[in-house]
């Protein structure tokens, strides 16, 4: 494991394998992590350099997640059924959490940032002391692989996790039979989030994207696409991102029952991220386009978003150029396309 962080060191920037996610982290000077099958590369967000990379030879990178308010620690999981947290900032290894019997799938923090919560293919959830590296709380919570892991909004001890048993269950970790509440997808479950409002989930998984009421423990609407859907994002108090198996993004507003085209590629979306103005979108070919989301080019309802400033919706599907290249040094942050690709010149990283 010591030989990932020899990739600091200054080497040529390469993208050239399918992006499996993109992680944002919410604070001053945020950076991006874009995660590959084998490669981490760490990205200012405000100026698109490089300030380092991670590389696995023995190990298949499967997710990733910041600890957003102390220190710049990075969470990563794979198939080597551990995970592992990084200082980024000092370049170390700081903790490997083992345990898992299977490759982990998802990683959460807490409120707090002093619980990590993983799981995986052994269908176990499992919850670490990070300052102990020690397991402190294990339960089998699933029939199925589980997919996605997450704490209720300022929490440090109500989680939630959902799986291909189609069951997304939330659980209190201070009692030995934790599960409080369990939601029926219907069908396996890709992911679910949580609104900061603490009332309201919403889940995707097969063809579907459900709302949930947390208090009444019912699906108040949901949608039916044509195509399986893939990821998921918070937008606004009442809105959330996704994309179906293709190339288009779409928004969908609980509070008037609507969903509106966001933007289209040419490409297949593999993942995407909300970052502050921006939607970050990452592609099968190695490519990540940046979006800025500052100019309006279609109206919906501007005071719906009135607590999101910089973020603006889209009536139309947005057919996008590529723009080859990075932006010229010190310039400000526009509303253009950025690829984040392979050229003929170097890039190197900076410490």
């Amino acid at each position: 494991m010591q030989e990932k962080f020899r990739g600091f060191k200054n080497k040529e920037i390469n993208f050239k394998n399918s992006i499996i996610r993109i992680c944002f982290e919410e604070k001053e000077n945020p950076l991006l992590g874009i995660i590959q099958a084998s490669r981490i590369f760490f990205v200012s967000y405000e100026n698109l350099r490089f300030k380092g990379k991670i590389k696995e030879k023995r190990n298949f990178f499967l997710n990733g997640n910041f600890r957003g308010k102390i220190g710049r620690i990075f969470a990563v999981s794979g198939q080597n059924k551990q995970i592992d947290l990084l200082d980024v900032s000092k370049k170390k290894i700081l903790r490997s959490l083992k345990g898992h019997n299977g490759p982990v799938y998802s990683t959460s923090f807490s409120d707090d940032g002093l619980t990590l919560i993983s799981g995986g293919n052994d269908m176990v959830l499992k919850s670490w002391d990070i300052s102990l590296e020690k397991c402190i709380f294990s339960y089998p919570s699933h029939e199925d692989f589980i997919r996605t892991v997450c704490f209720f909004p300022r929490s440090n001890q109500i989680c939630g996790t959902s799986s291909y048993d189609g069951k997304i269950k939330i659980q209190d970790l201070r009692v030995k039979e934790p599960i409080v509440k369990i939601f029926d997808h219907g069908c396996p479950v890709e992911s679910f989030k949580f609104f900061p409002e603490q009332k309201t989930m919403v889940s995707i998984g097969g063809n579907y994207l459900k709302f949930w009421n947390m208090s009444g423990n019912k699906c108040f609407f949901q949608i039916k696409e044509p195509k399986p859907l893939l990821n998921l994002s918070i937008f606004s108090e009442k809105a959330v991102l996704y994309n179906q198996l293709g190339q288009e993004l779409v928004l969908c507003d609980y509070s008037d029952l609507k969903t509106y085209p966001l933007l289209s590629f040419k490409k297949e979306i593999l993942t995407f991220e909300t970052c502050q103005k921006s939607i970050l979108v990452g592609f099968s070919n190695g490519k990540i386009c940046c979006q800025s989301l500052v100019r309006t080019l279609g109206k919906i309802n501007e005071t719906k978003f009135k607590n999101f400033p910089g973020f603006s919706c889209f009536s139309k599907p947005q057919k996008i150029r590529p723009f080859l290249g990075f932006r010229k040094k010190n310039s400000k942050f526009s509303s253009k396309i950025f690829y984040l690709q392979k050229k003929k010149k170097s890039f190197f990283f900076e410490d």
